[in-house]
């Protein structure tokens, strides 16, 4: 009985770390710090940073 207590909370306990991992990874892959923000490139059409589009004003 007290093993399958340690079995269960282990394995909720490596659920709730893996999700927050993952959660990190995909919020850091959505807004890098390098991109000052996100742009509809005028001559691609793709959505680039901004300081990386060719067209510069």
């Amino acid at each position: 009985m007290r093993r399958m207590r340690r079995i269960v909370l282990l394995l909720v306990l490596s659920g709730a770390i893996g999700s927050g991992v993952l959660y990190g990874f995909k919020a850091s892959s959505e807004s890098p710090s390098s991109c000052p923000g996100r742009i509809v490139c005028p001559l691609t059409g793709k959505i680039i940073c901004r300081d990386a589009c060719p067209l510069k004003k």
